[in-house]
């Protein structure tokens, strides 16, 4: 039996993380920024169909005094998936 069904068999609801990592942020003080937001909508899709029923996306924002920056903040997509609902 797959995986996947023996997970639905015993009702658990799997899930994936759909974010590729983080980059450096160029112009900042070592603040990254998430990727993958480029092709999510194709690839929530393939995991639909795999049997995923969730997603998680992250955003790693780095607190101090000083940050996060105004542009950490812009440039990662959590703040798209906030504002716009994508």
């Amino acid at each position: 039996m797959p995986f996947i069904e023996v997970l639905q068999e015993n009702k658990v609801n799997p899930g994936i993380k759909v974010d590729r990592g983080t980059v450096e942020l160029a112009g900042t003080n070592g603040e990254t920024m998430t990727q993958g937001f480029d092709s999510l909508g194709a690839r929530c899709q393939q995991y639909y169909k795999a049997g995923a029923r969730f997603a998680k996306l992250r955003a790693v924002l780095k607190i101090s005094p000083n940050e996060p920056s105004e542009l950490s903040i812009q440039q990662n997509p959590a703040k798209c998936l906030l504002k716009q609902r994508c």
